[in-house]
Formats: structure tokens, C-alpha cells, sequence
């Protein structure tokens, strides 16, 4: 292609399913191509794959399942407890997607965000559980119940699509002058994406903090760690990395580590 005098050389890369005429659901067949498609850009781009050998049965069969959950809004929140462990007493939540299949089944995040990923679908997701969730801050405001503070896990994903967030925005302004307080949202990020993408975070992210929701970051002290991004973006809560505490045990340097996690931490507020 050219471009004002420049050359831009392109590739192809392209998936494809084949399917009878009597074939029963045709988004099965779309699933298939789909998941095809992302075979051949994960094995180098400009290339052609067909389904018939390398997607394989569970993933064809977990694509699907995700497609039609987002069509049947299918795909709903599990509210986990966070518990004070000094007193067990419940101090927050967490907002986890789970899918309910047509028999029952209830699937975790873990068997379908995968599949999700690769189909370009998690803002879709994330934008239920934020709907969801929302709901719920709505009607605990008539309730009468103290509210807790909500941990929402948002993708990178979500991030590049701010008409999203801004529709959220626009749910907790409403939930925000019906208690005339602060919603009590977390937005959770996992520090690897915040740590690439600061500056588009901030700016996704800004209707948001301008409400009062406020930010926590997963995996915190993993193998990538910085301070860098604790700079720019007004962090309040830090999820640490599992394994850095499963090492604390056994390693005088992941201690000290985890001791300089938390003297910034307490520098920080």
C-alpha cells in the first residue's frame, strides 16, 4: 500500500471453518472460524488455519459457551467476601464473573477468560460485571447497610474503551448523589498492565476517579515490579503477588522486600 510516497507492506492472516447445511447453530461455525483465526496469528500471522486440527474440542466448545453467554447475559457476578483476619469480621467484596451454562453449571473466570482474551471479548465481560455491580451498590443504598468497599477486576481490555467506563461513570453519579458519598469502588488492575500503559489508564480511568472510585493493584511484587506508576496514578490499595508471600517463609530477601512494599505503602496513605 502506498501512503503518501511511504510503502506499507501488509500480511493476511486468516481463519476457516467448514460446515454442513443442516449445521444447527451457526455461531458454532463463527466460533470455530474465530478460534481459528487466532491459531494463525499465534503461530507467526499471515497464514491460513483451519479448525479441523489445532483449535480443539474444549476451546472450540468454551468459545461458544462465552459467545452465547454475552448474547443470553448469562454472564454474572459472584460477590466474594474480604475478611479482616485479626477479626474475621467482612470488610469489602470482590466482583468475580462466572458464566451459568444452559444445564446449571456455573464455570469460574479461570476456564473461560482465556478463550475470552483471544476472542477480543473481556471488555464485553467487564462491562456486565461493572453493570452488575452497579446494580448492587443501587439497591444497598435503600437497604439501609453500611456499604463496603467493591473490588472489580478490569482487563487491559476494558481499558481501550473508555465509552465503557463512561457509561459507568455516568450509573455511579446517579448512585453517587442518591447517598451523597463517594461510590465505594475499587477498580483492580493487574500491575503488569498498569505498568505498560500508565498514561492511557489514568486518562480511561478518569471519569471514574473523579467520582471518588478509587484504584488497587494484583499482583503486586511479582517478577516486572515497579514504583514507577505509583507516581501518576493515585493507587489506594496493593494486592500482593502470592508467590512473594509463599517465599517470605523461607527467603530473608523476600521478607525485606515485602517490608519495603509496605513502608512505601504506609509512606503513600
Amino acid at each position: 500500500i502506498q501512503i503518501k510516497g511511504q510503502q506499507i507492506r501488509v500480511t493476511l492472516s486468516i481463519g476457516f471453518a467448514t460446515c454442513q447445511s443442516d449445521e444447527g447453530d451457526p455461531r458454532e461455525v463463527l466460533a470455530r472460524a474465530d478460534m481459528a483465526l487466532y491459531h494463525a496469528k499465534n503461530a507467526g500471522r499471515n497464514r491460513v488455519c483451519y479448525d479441523g486440527h489445532d483449535s480443539g474440542v474444549y476451546a472450540v466448545s468454551m468459545a461458544v459457551l462465552v459467545q452465547s453467554a454475552l448474547q443470553t447475559a448469562r454472564i454474572l457476578p459472584a460477590f466474594q467476601p474480604i475478611v479482616e483476619l485479626r477479626d474475621r469480621r467482612v470488610v469489602a467484596e470482590e466482583s468475580l464473573a462466572r458464566i451459568v451454562a444452559a444445564d446449571g453449571r456455573i464455570l469460574a473466570a479461570s476456564a473461560f477468560i482465556e478463550i475470552a482474551e483471544q476472542l477480543g471479548l473481556l471488555h464485553r465481560i467487564d462491562s456486565m460485571l461493572l453493570s452488575a455491580t452497579a446494580d448492587r451498590l443501587r439497591s444497598s443504598k435503600g437497604s439501609g447497610a453500611s456499604q463496603l468497599f467493591d473490588f472489580v477486576h478490569l482487563s487491559g481490555d476494558l481499558v481501550r474503551h473508555p465509552d465503557i467506563l463512561q457509561t459507568l461513570a455516568r450509573e455511579l453519579d446517579e448512585v453517587s448523589k442518591a447517598t451523597n458519598a463517594a461510590p465505594p469502588l475499587v477498580l483492580t488492575l493487574n500491575e503488569r498492565q498498569i505498568s505498560a500503559e500508565t498514561e492511557q489508564v489514568a486518562r480511561a480511568l478518569a471519569p471514574l476517579l473523579d467520582l471518588g472510585c478509587r484504584i488497587a493493584v494484583s499482583d503486586y511484587g511479582g517478577d516486572t515490579s515497579s514504583f514507577r506508576f505509583l507516581v501518576h496514578l493515585p493507587v489506594s490499595f496493593i494486592q500482593l503477588d502470592a508467590s512473594l508471600v509463599r517465599l517470605a517463609s523461607e527467603s530473608a530477601r523476600a521478607r525485606s522486600i515485602l517490608a519495603t512494599i509496605q513502608h512505601t505503602a504506609q509512606g503513600l496513605g
